[in-house]
């Protein structure tokens, strides 16, 4: 595999160009106070468009949702039993095929040792 190192200096000169730009933007705001006081107008009647949209969406949302739940309905499963005792436990783990390996897919021995009871083997 051969290794393209891609020269990063275009992107390096594109973040001190937005570096400079910003230090040049927080310069002329700071000379000219009162483009602050237009851009937090701006910004206020922003923020409360957005509200305002964001309310009549969800005006809208919550009135469809009305008719759509009306013809839907709701529906229920009668004929299941999810009790507990129908739960079964997993005895065996799957067996895993490697190709690579020629002793995969065999079933290993006891690690417990032939002493094991029912209850430790599957510890192991």
């Amino acid at each position: 595999m051969t290794e393209v190192k891609k020269s990063t200096t275009w992107s390096g000169l594109g973040i001190l160009a937005l570096v400079l730009v910003l230090i040049a933007v927080v310069v002329y705001v700071a000379l000219n106070p009162w483009i602050l006081e237009d851009l937090l107008y701006v910004a206020i009647i922003v923020i409360v468009a957005i509200v305002i949209i964001a309310v009549i969406v969800a005006l809208a949302m919550m009135l469809m949702a009305v008719p759509v739940y009306m013809h839907k309905g709701e529906t229920y499963q009668n004929d299941t039993s999810y009790d507990i005792n129908d739960v079964k436990p997993v005895m065996d783990k799957p067996e895993v095929t490697d190709p690579s390996n020629p002793d995969a897919g065999k079933k290993e021995e006891d690690h417990a040792g032939d002493n094991a009871d029912e209850d430790t083997k599957y510890l192991y």
